[in-house]
């Protein structure tokens, strides 16, 4: 008995380490955020995840196309996520009930605004301590 919830342990470890490795936690992580807090039924929690995976794929291949350079600062990076999302978003729209909808689109609003605010802090706090980038050092 105990090596069999030994052996259930060590697959769930694995396939969590395998979820990771291939970039697919944030996937699982952000459908099943989805399905509590839209409270999603079987039959729209199974429609969501093909259009939540190319989404993120969608992403990801922008995001290492774009590596090195800074986002915030990347305006076609910026007017391709949007695009990606409103894609996203009207896929979802064929899918979620209308109150389902509001409450994605509020959840995002407010992702953004937080994100805003971790930039600005970000940056704030490099003016402030005076990072030098180019010799990687602090002058405080």
């Amino acid at each position: 008995m105990n090596n069999r919830w030994i052996g259930v342990f060590v697959v769930s470890i694995f396939l969590t380490a395998v979820a990771y490795a291939d970039g697919m936690q944030g996937y699982y992580d952000v459908i099943a955020r989805m399905k509590t807090t839209l409270q999603l039924t079987d039959a729209q929690y199974e429609a969501i995840k093909p259009i939540m995976k190319e989404d993120m794929q969608k992403r990801q291949k922008l995001l290492n196309e774009q590596e090195g350079e800074p986002i915030k600062e990347n305006a076609d990076t910026k007017r391709a996520l949007r695009k990606i999302k409103e894609e996203t978003n009207a896929k979802l729209s064929k899918v979620l009930s209308e109150e389902q909808m509001k409450k994605l689109i509020e959840k995002e609003r407010i992702r953004e605004s937080l994100n805003k605010d971790k930039l600005n802090y970000a940056d704030n706090l490099i003016s402030a301590v005076g990072f030098n980038a180019e010799g990687g050092s602090f002058g405080f």
